[in-house]
């Protein structure tokens, strides 16, 4: 049986607003393609010259769900610090923080401290791992500021596992969280412009529906 109506892709495609859209309106979004060919990342922010001869060493790092799942929640919760870097949970996220800790551990060989003792935040706790060099590689791929956090746009061409999992580091840190959800979240509060974009096509290339809102910029 012929259907009623078929979708056909015009020569030139119709650019329109959001309030030119109409119900019966076709939308085009592309999907960025995979490239399975990428399975690790170099080390290109190395500051073997400053190191001690005992220091940590980290040349490359091995993506995997796990890795990207702690990528995910560092862009959502996490920040450095002169010498190393730190994840800012509250104090009931302790599965969370063991699982940060053993993930930094096990993969990339460095000890890290819970602390649920800060002074004024007694609500809160935060796991460190005091390694300069890790700094430089967390600073290098997704910057310093909370505003201006984003990705390597070479992780939008990762495969969908992996692109889920640093999805869901992100929404464990920053979701906002529903009972009644089938994922458990209904959307993500994030400060930067860059990162939501790069989130947006994610989901596109996951075929996931997210909402996004935005907090006024701000440095620290």
């Amino acid at each position: 049986k012929v259907p009623k109506r078929f979708c056909s892709i015009p020569k030139v495609l119709e650019i329109k607003t959001t309030e030119q859209l109409s119900a019966e309106d076709y939308l085009f979004i592309p999907k960025i393609k995979t490239d399975s060919s990428i399975k690790t990342i170099d080390n290109v922010w190395g500051i073997y010259s400053h190191m001690g001869v005992t220091a940590k060493k980290i040349s490359t790092i091995a993506l995997n769900e796990e890795i990207m799942w702690l990528f995910g929640m560092y862009l959502a919760e996490g920040n450095s610090y002169r010498g190393g870097i730190n994840f800012s949970l509250n104090s009931k996220e302790t599965l969370y923080a063991n699982r940060i800790k053993s993930i930094i551990e096990t993969q990339l060989g460095l000890p890290v401290v819970i602390d649920n003792n800060i002074p004024g935040r007694r609500h809160s706790l935060s796991v460190r791992c005091s390694s300069t060099e890790l700094e430089h590689i967390f600073v290098g791929l997704f910057g310093k500021y909370s505003h201006l956090k984003k990705m390597p746009e070479y992780f939008l061409r990762l495969e969908s596992p992996l692109q889920r999992s640093i999805m869901n580091g992100i929404l464990d840190g920053d979701g906002i969280k529903s009972s009644t959800s089938p994922t458990g979240y209904t959307g993500i509060v994030l400060t930067s412009n860059e990162l939501i974009r790069q989130l947006r096509q994610i989901c596109v290339n996951l075929e996931v529906l997210l909402t996004t809102s935005q907090h006024p910029s701000r440095t620290g």
